[in-house]
């Protein structure tokens, strides 16, 4: 299932209230904000609304997707005027930001920034990741929780991170301090390159993708502060169980496509 195969909220577009990404870029380059959330009510307003409107005078257009939510995200998400794929049940992140990237990739926009909807990651702070895009000097920036502030991180979601990025860091020999972040940003050529394998989460899987396409990642600091609504899908034997397969066989494939690019 993906946002090509109708689940986008035709209501949101079909009402005129909400320009569709994509349009009315007559000047400028076109830059997409994907916001993902599921029962995100109290906090998909504020992160919309703290987005700029702008990144260097390139209008920054909102996508919610609505990973199957039973409470009122997508109705605040059009009344802060973002664009809403809508899917009928909760897919998982890793199927949300591909409805995401895959509306990105068919628009051809410029470049994308993703955030998850919970609140924790800072809107104001997109231009630190569009920046480094737009000045051509990387494909793909993730904002690293651990060079920027953090504020309520549990110590062990901040050793399970870092084990993580080592893990990362051994199986590409590209190191960095955050690969688990939930703010990110691509350029088009990223956008196009870009594979989430498995519906539950994207996070490794999507930086190993993209490895296999040569793009590394550069990081910026970004400020952190844990979640004061709901809950983390997050439990750390379960991503274990279900990311791991997938990591596995995401890096042999993208090993190989690397090497034949270094070839």
């Amino acid at each position: 299932m993906s946002a090509a195969d109708g689940l986008r909220d035709r209501e949101g577009l079909a009402s005129g209230r909400v320009a569709a990404v994509g349009e009315g870029s007559e000047h400028g380059r076109e830059l997409l904000a994907i916001v993902v959330a599921r029962n995100e009510v109290a906090t998909i307003g504020p992160v919309l609304s703290g987005l700029p409107t702008t990144v260097e005078g390139h209008p920054l257009r909102r996508l919610v997707v609505d990973d199957g939510s039973t409470d009122q995200t997508a109705a605040v998400a059009r009344a802060n005027a973002a664009e809403v794929i809508s899917h009928p049940v909760g897919l998982g992140l890793g199927a949300a930001l591909r409805s995401g990237l895959d509306l990105a990739r068919e628009r051809g926009v410029d470049a994308a920034i993703y955030l998850d909807g919970d609140g924790e990651y800072d809107p104001r702070q997109a231009a630190r990741l569009l920046d480094p895009i737009l000045a051509g000097r990387a494909d793909y920036v993730l904002g690293s929780r651990f060079l920027g502030s953090r504020q309520g991180m549990a110590w062990h979601r901040a050793l399970f991170n870092r084990w993580l990025s080592r893990l990362v860091g051994l199986l590409t020999s590209v190191h960095t301090t955050d690969a688990q972040t939930g703010y990110r940003a691509f350029s088009a050529r990223a956008v196009e390159c870009a594979r989430i394998r498995h519906d539950y989460n994207s996070a490794q899987v999507l930086t190993l993708s993209l490895w296999g396409a040569g793009i590394d990642p550069i990081e910026v600091p970004i400020d952190y502060e844990r979640r004061a609504h709901g809950t983390s899908f997050i439990r750390h034997g379960e991503y274990l169980r279900r990311v791991a397969p997938a990591l596995l066989a995401e890096w042999r494939e993208s090993r190989l496509r690397r090497r034949a690019l270094e070839r």
